[in-house]
């Protein structure tokens, strides 16, 4: 008789819900050591990219000075991003893949900083000589308040264009790889805001003389590279890249390589019985391979990719025309 009454409050049917209500984290212990792995890499990025961009500003609708259309909402993001690296004192790569519009979100920031921030430039642009006049175009399209100089032109035309740097008014200098090289005496004595270096991933040869010249005799508060391509496990490429957004940081390419000259250890992790200089070698290799995904870990914050498919559904519709021809004389 005493039994009847427990078994009627047990309830067992309930029991379900207790077992609802545990914490996931049970899960944890069917994750293998990958999985485990990604998820602490994943949270791990989260928290420091939180921490490098302390500063966080909503941006709810684009530029008043945009004004030859509407930014999408990935581009939203994206300007966003980028004003968060201007608040934060920080230097970044905007990596989307090519045709989500990195030039407008370039535009877009511009416009930002000299009607929200109050800071009107100057803001230096080097482009390559193929795109000068389409970044030109996209310019007077999207923002044609701003004012723009445009530096190019042959060498007894240049002179002029140095004295209006002196003498005007702008915003913004269009100029490319080459003039960084041949007037950097003019252009390197400007105090930029910005220098902008579109078809950034020329910054990777550390060795080419446009990288030095921009990355250590041009002075700036900020820098941005856009680029496609995204990063490779390259250790020198990585190297330049860092330099030029933390050139104080990382200030010597020799130093940098001899991190990984020698192989951290010449003992066995496991039997700590001494290895031959060719496992030395292989060691040392897999450790650079360890490192180059941490110094990716390091970029992360710093950098911003989206590619077409993460973002089709925004992209307008492809149109073909198909124009026929006459066949020529020839």
């Amino acid at each position: 008789m005493l039994g009847k009454p427990d078994s009627q409050e047990s309830e067992p049917e309930e029991e379900p819900k207790a077992l609802e209500e545990l914490p996931p984290e049970p899960e944890e212990d069917f994750m293998n050591d990958s999985e485990r792995i990604k998820m602490n890499l994943k949270n791990s990025s989260k928290i420091y990219y939180s921490v490098t961009h302390t500063i966080q500003e909503e941006i709810k609708t684009q530029p008043q000075m945009i004004k030859g259309g509407t930014l999408k909402s990935y581009q939203m993001v994206g300007l966003t991003w980028l004003v968060s690296l201007y608040n934060n004192n920080l230097n970044g790569i905007l990596a989307d893949e090519m045709g989500l519009g990195k030039t407008i979100q370039t535009i877009s920031l511009f416009s930002y900083l000299i009607e929200s921030k109050g800071n009107e430039g100057p803001f230096l642009v080097v482009v390559p000589l193929t795109t000068i006049s389409n970044w030109s175009m996209e310019f007077d399209k999207w923002a044609p308040e701003i004012r723009k100089i445009i530096y190019k032109g042959k060498k007894h035309e240049r002179p002029l264009l140095a004295q209006h740097l002196k003498n005007d008014k702008f915003h913004v200098v269009l100029t490319t790889y080459e003039y960084i090289l041949n007037d950097k005496a003019t252009l390197s004595k400007v105090p930029w805001q910005y220098i902008i270096v579109d078809e950034g991933h020329r910054m990777k040869n550390q060795k080419s003389k446009f990288a030095l010249t921009l990355g250590q005799q041009y002075q700036s508060a900020h820098r941005v590279l856009l680029t496609g391509t995204p990063l490779q496990n390259n250790l020198s490429e990585l190297w330049a890249l860092l330099n030029f957004l933390l050139p104080k940081i990382f200030a010597s390419c020799d130093e940098f390589q001899k991190w990984f000259d020698k192989p951290l250890s010449k003992m066995h992790p496991l039997t700590n019985s001494k290895v031959s200089e060719k496992q030395a070698f292989e060691l040392s290799e897999e450790e650079q391979l360890l490192i180059i995904n941490r110094l990716h870990q390091v970029l992360r914050p710093f950098l911003l990719r989206r590619v077409k498919s993460e973002v089709e559904k925004e992209l307008p519709n492809k149109i073909e025309r198909v124009i026929k021809v006459d066949l020529s004389a020839w």
